[in-house]
């Protein structure tokens, strides 16, 4: 009995940290894409500046950075869409959205969002084997300054 338990971590474990790893090569897929895209765009354009697109700047606005998703039931899958619009003059691209932890998926806009352009980042929660009060986060890095920015959700799970 101890033996199948401690085979079922393991195996559990191995399963977490393969999909985690999975994730982060799609991210930074995403990234070497969105970046392409700009530099294409750039490129393409004859009165763009001489600098490159992945250093240029832009300021990014979103509706609002925090959520309460309220009462969720334990094994439930809840999401929540932060909108967000680029005030800045330059294409907004979103580098990466890294949540803090494994039961946090996020989505976001890939392509780069012209000046007064609107984008979004979706974060998905399950709630599976976590109970009580959950305050999760996302770091979202984009062409900004700071290039950091974070959004926070929360929830409370009951059994």
């Amino acid at each position: 009995m101890v033996k199948h338990s401690i085979v079922f971590i393991l195996f559990s474990f191995i399963v977490i940290t393969g999909c985690q790893k999975v994730e982060e090569q799609q991210n930074n897929q995403s990234l070497i894409q969105s970046e392409k895209e700009v530099n294409n765009a750039t490129n393409s354009n004859p009165e763009a500046k001489t600098e490159d697109a992945g250093s240029k700047v832009t300021k990014i606005e979103f509706e609002k950075d925090n959520h309460d998703f309220g009462l969720i039931k334990e094994g439930e899958k809840v999401s929540h869409v932060f909108k967000f619009k680029n005030v800045g003059t330059e294409p907004l691209v979103i580098k990466n959205v890294k949540p803090a932890c494994g039961c946090t998926t996020p989505d976001w806009t890939k392509d780069p969002v012209p000046p007064g352009g609107e984008g979004k980042i979706e974060v998905s929660f399950d709630s599976q084997g976590r109970t009580g009060i959950q305050n999760k986060s996302v770091e979202v890095f984009a062409n900004t300054d700071p290039e950091v920015h974070t959004l926070k959700f929360k929830g409370e799970v009951k059994k």
